[in-house]
């Protein structure tokens, strides 16, 4: 009876020191505080198009596989009026278009799945007349059940400029991925395409006979509120952006 008495007074004792918790400690802290499995940025493909025949056709991702995330963005430089087709087979749209200022030009649109066993390449149709096409064809990969975890507010500022602010949001999950995408109509010249701080600019791409320029950065999140800061681009014209990101549960 003594050694019993001893032993619930050293147990009180450790939980009220915090060494122990009367909760099963076998949960990891971070699913205790919403967090999930890792989520990792593997590669983004450029996808570019300059045929002006109103489809795009996106290659699957090098190496997806089965429960990965194959995300899909494209901006089109297109007449005022111009859209591009949120239905693509298979995929969900993250949203509606994103036009550029006083509803013009660009127009950017996102898609994602989860990708299953076996996987084809996807065709985009843009309505209207579509000069160039530019954009990404991206996997991403982590432990346990990835998803969608948050969207921002497109941005599309009137006027022109040399920056656009990256959208802000709310991320539901800790050990998260935050994909950043901007795109600036620009000129085939230009230079430069610097990512908002503290992110990772994974590709960009400069004009090269296509005016339409995009890039696309990374930066792991923790559950709370993200505002990321600013893009800019050498060169001043109409510009969109948007940020998303994915948890993995």
């Amino acid at each position: 009876m003594k050694r019993l008495l001893l032993a619930l007074l050293s147990a009180a004792l450790l939980v009220a020191l915090g060494a122990v918790d009367a909760r099963d400690r076998r949960v990891p802290i971070a699913a205790a505080v919403g967090g999930g499995g890792t989520v990792t940025f593997e590669s983004a493909a450029e996808i570019i198009d300059s045929d002006q025949n109103n489809s795009v056709t996106i290659t699957v991702p090098a190496s997806l596989a089965a429960g990965n995330i194959w995300l899909i963005t494209l901006t089109c430089d297109m007449d005022p009026g111009g859209s591009i087709s949120t239905t693509l087979t298979g995929f969900t749209a993250i949203g509606t278009n994103i036009v550029g200022a006083d509803n013009t030009y660009p127009v950017t649109q996102m898609w994602y799945k989860v990708a299953g066993g076996s996987e084809s390449n996807a065709t985009i149709t843009p309505t209207g007349v579509d000069y160039d096409c530019v954009g990404y064809s991206v996997r991403i990969s982590g432990t346990g059940t990835l998803s969608l975890d948050a969207t921002g507010t497109p941005a599309a500022p009137a006027g022109s400029a040399t920056t656009i602010d990256a959208p802000d949001i709310t991320i539901a999950q800790n050990n998260s991925l935050a994909v950043l995408y901007a795109a600036v109509v620009g000129q085939p010249t230009m230079a430069t395409f610097t990512a908002p701080s503290g992110s990772t600019l994974r590709d960009s791409r400069f004009g090269n006979n296509v005016y339409p320029s995009m890039g696309i950065a990374t930066q792991a999140v923790s559950a709370g509120s993200f505002a990321p800061s600013t893009w800019g681009f050498s060169s001043t014209d109409n510009r969109t952006a948007q940020t998303v990101s994915f948890k993995s549960s």
